[in-house]
């Protein structure tokens, strides 16, 4: 048996309980975040370059069903081999707030650290296809020397309550 490429897969509702698997997949890629804007679906995912780590790509669709990508050019790459993010950026996960999008995205510095993002980086759009990285990245970072997360952080979710921002994410040690 072959290794499995990654693939986006899409299942459908009607009633929220009882989905229904479209028989391929939509995109190749994987981590999926999907953000509704004007009259459009944006389904945000990663995808390995060849030779390199994970980048961030976008598609769109107006139908829900069907991904275009918005352009064959990753819209978040990592940043210089001496940044904290200079080898992948996966996966990423958005949200809106005071009229941006912003994206919260693990990554990592070293190749040996493939899927073991050290920690998180915030970036900004107004249109969904253009990001600006923080100055201030690493926003978050994985813990201590044997703190409970000290080897990677994964999936952190933003959320706002009361006017305050929230980070879920996976930790985890590498031992």
């Amino acid at each position: 048996v072959g290794a499995l490429a990654d693939s986006i897969g899409l299942a459908t509702s009607q009633d929220g309980i009882h989905f229904t698997k479209h028989p391929l997949p939509i995109l190749a890629g994987r981590s999926p975040e999907v953000i509704a804007w004007q009259d459009s679906l944006y389904l945000f995912y990663v995808r390995e370059l060849i030779g390199e780590g994970y980048s961030i790509f976008c598609a769109r669709s107006q139908v829900g069903i069907k991904f275009t990508p918005v352009d064959e050019s990753p819209v978040l790459t990592p940043g210089s081999s001496v940044q904290w993010d200079g080898f992948e950026v996966p996966p990423p996960r958005l949200f809106k707030r005071n009229g941006n999008f912003y994206m919260l995205y693990a990554a990592c510095q070293s190749p040996s650290r493939k899927d073991l993002p050290d920690g998180f980086g915030l970036a900004r759009s107004t249109d969904l296809r253009h990001w600006e990285k923080s100055d201030r990245n690493p926003v978050f970072s994985f813990g201590e020397p044997d703190s409970w997360d000290d080897g990677a952080v994964w999936f952190g979710t933003l959320f706002e309550w009361e006017n305050d921002l929230y980070l879920v994410y996976e930790g985890g040690r590498l031992v």
